[in-house]
């Protein structure tokens, strides 16, 4: 599967101790498959996803140097595919698709400040409070309808993440993460690593 031209926007706001993120984006995906004795089936297809995402947290400091942060969030989530229909001898033609997902977030956050440094962990559980829908209908060579299965999460995940950020420099910061996901059968990793420079 191939992505093609898109767009995507990003808004972050953070007022009063609660953070809210705006995400979204459209993608033109081609796919191909290839089928034994009918050759390959391919075809061309727009795609969108947009999330509103709300966080809210509290300081209570431990030391001079730490800080524990309880925190709670809700994540909102659509996605919609277009329907489709593939070119080749025994191509499907697939309905259009949308989903919702509703996520509820509970966890914290542990810091340490050092000199020029910063090191916090956290450990959040995320939990779907909607059903979100992942199946298709789909028709082969003009035949019955049948379903398809989409994945889909699994309702309860456990989200684990690190980082740190060290500012050797007055205008220069060092900063490197990494967010876990896992759940039963799942698992999902995710990393930043880069420089900022400030003028």
């Amino acid at each position: 599967m191939t992505f093609g031209p898109g767009s995507v926007y990003e808004v972050e706001v953070d007022a009063s101790g609660a953070d809210r993120l705006e995400v979204g984006g459209t993608a033109a995906l081609d796919g191909s498959r290839s089928v034994t004795g009918f050759g390959t089936q391919s075809a061309g297809y727009e795609a969108a996803v947009w999330a509103l995402e709300t966080e809210a947290a509290y300081d209570l400091a431990l030391s001079d140097t730490a800080t524990l942060t309880p925190l709670a969030g809700l994540r909102y989530t659509h996605s919609s595919r277009d329907a489709y229909s593939e070119t080749g001898l025994a191509g499907l033609s697939v309905g259009s698709n949308s989903e919702d997902s509703l996520r509820g977030r509970l966890g914290a956050e542990l810091a340490f400040e050092l000199e020029r440094a910063t090191f916090y962990t956290r450990a959040a559980w995320s939990h779907e409070l909607a059903d979100p829908d992942g199946t298709t209908e789909a028709t082969l060579l003009g035949g019955p309808s049948y379903t398809l299965e989409g994945q889909r999460l699994p309702a309860d995940l456990a989200e684990i993440g690190l980082g740190l950020a060290w500012a050797p420099w007055d205008n220069v910061d060092v900063f490197a993460a990494y967010e876990g996901v896992f759940s039963t059968g799942y698992a999902s990793h995710a990393g930043q690593l880069g420089v900022r420079y400030s003028w």
